[in-house]
């Protein structure tokens, strides 16, 4: 499967996503609890209803938890779940890291966009060892971000088909 800046590009001569930035008040924080603070200025309905290839959420907390750097865990992944369509998923995360901090990038699939409601999504970093989790750190659920209400099919009944 192409990665979404290969799409991108295909689509728009060479263009490429830019991240969010990585200032606190754009990213979601994850506190040293493992809950999450949205931001006041942040967009809660992240996507909606139909969008494709269109979304990327940014995530912010200490790359060093109890002497374990995160960055260097060979999975960063993220669950959600679409409550009202039932459809629920998990996505690698791009990580990064600046200084004592470690961004973590989600590319939103279209299947979590596939029904306007609520989404619940948790991040899960861990390492194994002989196919076996070694270590895990897992943060709470976050269940603030939503899909928006949208005519979806618009774009399946115009434009190409004509």
């Amino acid at each position: 499967m192409a990665s979404f800046n290969d799409l991108l590009n295909k689509i728009h001569s060479g263009a490429t996503a830019t991240s969010l930035s990585v200032d606190s008040n754009d990213a979601i924080i994850i506190n040293a609890d493992r809950s999450f603070t949205v931001p006041e200025n942040f967009n809660r309905v992240i996507a909606y209803e139909g969008d494709v290839n269109s979304q990327v959420v940014t995530f912010k907390c200490e790359k060093i938890v109890e002497g374990h750097n995160l960055f260097e865990c060979q999975e960063k992944r993220l669950r959600w779940k679409n409550v009202s369509s039932g459809h629920e998923g998990s996505s690698k995360l791009i990580a990064k890291e600046e200084a004592s901090t470690l961004i973590l990038e989600w590319q939103a699939p279209a299947e979590a966009f596939s029904k306007t409601g609520r989404l619940e999504i948790s991040i899960s970093i861990f390492d194994l060892l002989d196919k076996q989790i070694a270590y895990s750190w897992n943060t709470a659920v976050l269940r603030e971000l939503s899909v928006g209400e949208s005519l979806d099919s618009v774009g399946h009944k115009i434009g190409y088909s004509e």
